[in-house]
């Protein structure tokens, strides 16, 4: 019985491992893309923590999509309701860990909300990337794109819309969801 439980309590802190390691990706992309808007003027710090957190919602809406071909249903819905928590509570803490408690907790409820909200929106989009022959518009990726075009101030700019679509790209490159995936399944 003892041989069983070490067994068990050594999956549970790999799979502990490696639910902190998909967080910290995740948040960091979500981080180093809000701080390269910051830094190049495209946004000021009150629109910082709106980028991040839009950010992280798709790759956590991406995680969702792509975890139903990945992890059984079972899986599924023990998991990823913790690496939405862990996800939200370590981009608030990383972001506004100097900031009072309550604070915090407000932050991170509004987040929590925002992200379910997100989800609802983006599950209208049935495509990522769209056909070739059809085009990127009514897509998942065109219509976040647009709206991060928006919170820059740039929403009627098709080149800033398009630019950042690269810039997701390279972060989901970066963060590796499905191989995230496949390691906790």
């Amino acid at each position: 019985m003892e041989i069983i439980f070490l067994v068990e309590q050594n999956m549970f802190r790999k799979d502990e491992k490696n639910k902190k390691a998909f967080v910290e990706v995740l948040v960091a992309n979500s981080q180093s893309i809000a701080r390269a808007m910051l830094d190049d003027g495209s946004i000021d710090e009150n629109k910082y923590l709106e980028v991040l957190m839009e950010h992280l919602y798709l790759f956590l809406h991406i995680a969702d999509r792509l975890a139903y071909s990945i992890i059984t249903e079972k899986r599924r819905v023990t998991l990823l309701p913790g690496i939405f928590d862990l996800s939200i509570r370590f981009a608030v803490e990383t972001t506004c860990g100097h900031w009072p408690d309550d604070l915090k907790t407000n932050i991170y409820n509004e987040c929590i909300n925002n992200l379910y909200s997100s989800f609802n929106e983006f599950a209208q989009y049935k495509s990522f990337l769209g056909e070739t022959e059809i085009g990127p518009k009514n897509t998942l990726l065109w219509e976040f794109c647009k709206n991060i075009a928006r919170i820059r101030g740039e929403e009627n700019n098709v080149g800033s819309i398009i630019g950042h679509g690269w810039v997701v790209g390279i972060a989901l490159k970066n963060i590796e969801i499905r191989s995230h995936l496949e390691e906790l399944k």
